[in-house]
C-alpha cells in the first residue's frame, strides 16, 4: 500500500514536473523575436533555417546508419519521413541508396521542394496516409509534436498501419536541452509539448514497444554520438535512444475511430503532461 501511495506521489511529481517546464519553454519562446512567413494562410517561420536544425539533430547518413543498426535495413529499403518540410532529409536518403518518401502536411512548410523530389515528397495528412498497409520498412517522424492534439492518436495509428518494422520518434520533447531547443528554434510550430516518456505510454498504446532492448542500443548510441548528436544534444544517453526508437507489434483490439475525438481517459498522458503551444489554436 505504501509502495502504491508513493509511486503515485512520484508520478504526480514528474507529471507537474512536466507540465511547468513545458509552460516555461513556451514562455521564453514568446519572447523571442520570430520571424513568420505565410503561404496560402498556413503559418511556417523560416523554413531554411528550421530544415537547418532538423539536419543538424538528424543527419541522414547517422539516420541511416542507426535504423540499419536497429532494423538490418539495406540500401534499397523503403523508409518514410513524416513532417518532411520540402523533403531535403528524404533527398538525402535517397542519395544514400534508399526507397525514401516524406509527408508534410503544411503546404507552407513544402513550398520549397525541388521539382525533382515533388513526387517522392508529398503534401497530405498524418491522419489519412495515401499508402497500403506495411508499405513501408521504418517510418521517421517528426512531424507529430506539430499536429493539434486531437489528431495525435490517429496519425500514430497510421504509422503503425503504414510500417512494417517499427518507427523513430523525432518529435520535440521537453527532454531536450534548452540549449539545443532555444538556438535551433525548435518550437517552431510546435502544438503538442511533453516528455519522451508521454510519447511512449501514447505509442505502447497504439501497437509499439521498444526495438533496442539488446546490445543494438549501444550500437546505436555510440553511432548517435560519433555523429555530434549524443551527450548535450538530441540524445543526451542511451536511454533516450531507447525511448526514440519502437518496435511494430500486434495492434490493440480497440483503435480510435476516423473522424471521433480521442477519449480522455485520467491516464492519457496527452491531457495533461502536454500542453498546446500559445497562439496554436
Amino acid at each position: 500500500m505504501f509502495d502504491a501511495t508513493l509511486n503515485g506521489v512520484m508520478d504526480s511529481a514528474d507529471v507537474g514536473s512536466d507540465i511547468i517546464l513545458a509552460d516555461l519553454l513556451q514562455r521564453r519562446r514568446s519572447l523571442q523575436t520570430n520571424r513568420t512567413g505565410e503561404f496560402n494562410g498556413e503559418r511556417w517561420s523560416d523554413p531554411a533555417s528550421t530544415e537547418e536544425a532538423m539536419e543538424h539533430c538528424f543527419p541522414a547518413d547517422a539516420l541511416a546508419d542507426m535504423v540499419s543498426i536497429a532494423w538490418g535495413l539495406k540500401q534499397g529499403a523503403r523508409i518514410l519521413h513524416l513532417g518532411s518540410a520540402s523533403g531535403r532529409t528524404v533527398s538525402a536518403l535517397r542519395a544514400l541508396g534508399f526507397d525514401a518518401f516524406g509527408v508534410e502536411f503544411n503546404g507552407a512548410a513544402r513550398a520549397a521542394v525541388p521539382s525533382r523530389l515533388d513526387q517522392y515528397n508529398i503534401l497530405g495528412e498524418l491522419t489519412d496516409l495515401p499508402f497500403e498497409d506495411q508499405s513501408f520498412d521504418v517510418v521517421i517522424e517528426t512531424g507529430l509534436c506539430r499536429l493539434p492534439r486531437e489528431k495525435v492518436t490517429q496519425a500514430i495509428e497510421e504509422i503503425w498501419r503504414v510500417s512494417k518494422r517499427g518507427m523513430v520518434l523525432g518529435s520535440v520533447t521537453i527532454d531536450l536541452p534548452i540549449d539545443l531547443i532555444e538556438r535551433d528554434n525548435l518550437l517552431q510550430g510546435v502544438r503538442v509539448l511533453g516528455s519522451r516518456w508521454d510519447w511512449s505510454e501514447k505509442l505502447y498504446a497504439a501497437g509499439f514497444t521498444h526495438a533496442l532492448m539488446d546490445e543494438r542500443l549501444g550500437e546505436v548510441w555510440k553511432r548517435a554520438e560519433a555523429a555530434g548528436s549524443g551527450a548535450g544534444q538530441w540524445y543526451d544517453d542511451a536511454e533516450s535512444v531507447l525511448y526514440c526508437f519502437y518496435q511494430r507489434e500486434v495492434a490493440p483490439v480497440q483503435w480510435t475511430q476516423r473522424g471521433d475525438e480521442e477519449p480522455k481517459e485520467a491516464n492519457d498522458p496527452f491531457r495533461e503532461p502536454l500542453v498546446v503551444a500559445p497562439g496554436a489554436e
